[in-house]
């Protein structure tokens, strides 16, 4: 790794991440931000990933865990009456390494008192262009498009929609309403919807035509029913035979077909229709070199604030509760209306029979290019009652909530202003703004797929005294 770091084309893409955190650095003094450090040896809380956790020698049996954000900390900060915190921060998650993840990386972490989502965007918003100015990379300036997030996933499939090419996915279930074909009537029947995409005049052999409906099982469709629209504007499909002619004409004037186009639907629960969706347009886009070559910016916002969790981990309903972004986020009515931790208990406005904490808002919101999320934050909790209520819809005892996040709790009964904060992956910016596909490209030592250091071994086996001082022993048999 040493030699390649000589390499022309690794040291510009680190002299670029350079220039890029001096940017952020300036930009943030000059909007009045204090750079506050906070500690990396804290306690695992549930932030939605694993923690890498660090046992204690002088408290045997009791761990640290390296901080995923500083997300409480910060908003300590704002009780504090520090009005203006950030820092450029190292931060750990203990999960699956991806192209755009590593196990520890680096982000822009900032909170800001006495404002709204409106504030946070305009002032980042301007920081970020500064940023995008020193990594080269040519955006539109500022005001940047908000986009709702059920809009992008209707429209893309994803809260993270990459614009620079078309193949938007279209509601096809009110054309298909009467239809008695039993894998859409089935669906609709169901409380499921029926989607679909033109994906224009792509040459698509019955090979790549098996390969895509392989992806779609992949993310979860049982299935893809696909077809091209003939010269005649008859339609080339196994599943023609079961649709009426009128139905045929419905489903091509609702994707503004022509001939030679193909066409790809799903019929599905809704979630699953639109990730299924999602990734085949990105995967098209990817075969066929469909992206335009210019850069995309917006905000996505309105986010759903829970979801149900099902047994099977599907997130399609039943269960117990999740918070889309974090528990720490402030919840809102649709339409944006403030909502009272009465509203969340039992029997309240969100939380009967009729209305449930899944027709939660929250004024979170997340920065968008090129398809790559790289930040998101949201308006904050800043009311003890309002915090422990959303704590006990997440499954929290009164007890668990006070033994995990009782410093919060007690801190925001001393008066917490209205409060928010953003934070910006500084790898994604780099690898972004350096044309890279892989943060390993921008990053001096990253790790591997795995997880491992090759550079220096890491992780490694350690002797049997260091673990006998941290009252530890391995379970796990040494190599023969």
């Amino acid at each position: 790794r040493v030699i390649d770091l000589r390499r022309e084309q690794t040291r510009d893409a680190l002299l670029l991440r350079s220039r890029i955190v001096r940017a952020i650095r300036d930009a943030m003094e000059d909007e009045g931000f204090l750079d506050i450090e906070t500690p990396y040896l804290t306690r695992s809380t549930p932030e939605g990933a694993r923690d890498f956790l660090v046992p204690s020698r002088l408290q045997p049996g009791s761990f640290y865990a390296l901080p995923q954000s500083p997300q409480l900390f910060k908003q300590l900060f704002m009780v504090a009456g520090m009005d203006r915190y950030y820092q450029v921060v190292r931060c750990f998650r203990d999960e699956d390494l991806r192209a755009d993840r590593q196990p520890e990386f680096t982000q822009l972490d900032a909170e800001l008192s006495f404002v709204d989502e409106d504030d946070v965007i305009a002032i980042f918003e301007r920081v970020m262009s500064r940023a995008f100015v020193a990594g080269g990379l040519d955006l539109p300036a500022p005001a940047w498009e908000r986009m709702a997030y059920h809009e992008a996933v209707l429209r893309y499939g994803n809260d993270r929609p990459d614009r620079r090419f078309g193949l938007e996915i279209q509601e096809l279930s009110e054309a298909l309403s009467t239809t008695e074909f039993k894998v859409f009537a089935g669906t609709l029947a169901s409380g499921g919807v029926v989607r679909g995409i033109n994906a224009g005049g792509l040459t698509v052999p019955r090979k790549q035509l098996d390969e895509l409906t392989d992806i779609a099982k992949k993310a979860g469709a049982g299935g893809l029913v696909w077809g091209f629209v003939e010269p005649d504007g008859s339609w080339r499909s196994p599943i023609a035979k079961f649709l009426t002619p009128e139905e045929i004409e419905s489903i091509k004037t609702t994707l503004d077909a022509s001939p030679g186009d193909l066409l790809l639907i799903v019929a599905d629960k809704a979630p699953v229709a639109a990730n299924v969706l999602g990734v085949l347009r990105l995967e098209l886009a990817d075969r066929f070199d469909l992206r335009e070559d210019r850069n995309d910016v917006l905000w996505i916002v309105d986010f759903p604030m829970f979801e149900g969790t099902a047994g099977d981990g599907t997130n399609l309903g039943g269960g117990r509760w999740d918070a889309v972004h974090h528990p720490f986020t402030q919840p809102c009515a649709p339409g944006g209306a403030p909502v009272t931790a009465q509203d969340l208990a039992p029997g309240g406005a969100f939380n009967d029979e009729e209305t449930t904490p899944g027709d939660l808002h929250s004024r979170a919101y997340d920065l968008v290019v090129n398809g790559w999320e790289v930040g998101g934050g949201s308006i904050r909790v800043n009311r003890p009652d309002q915090q422990r209520a959303i704590l006990d819809l997440l499954g929290f005892s009164a007890e668990e909530a006070d033994e995990q996040f009782g410093f919060l709790l007690d801190a925001l009964k001393a008066g917490a202003p209205p409060h928010g904060g953003i934070a910006f992956g500084v790898d994604r910016l780099a690898a972004l703004c350096a044309g890279r596909d892989s943060l390993r490209d921008v990053i001096a030592f990253p790790k591997t797929s795995s997880g491992g250091d090759p550079l220096t071994g890491a992780p490694a086996p350690v002797d049997t005294k260091q673990l006998g001082d941290l009252g530890l022993r391995s379970t796990i048999a040494p190599p023969q």
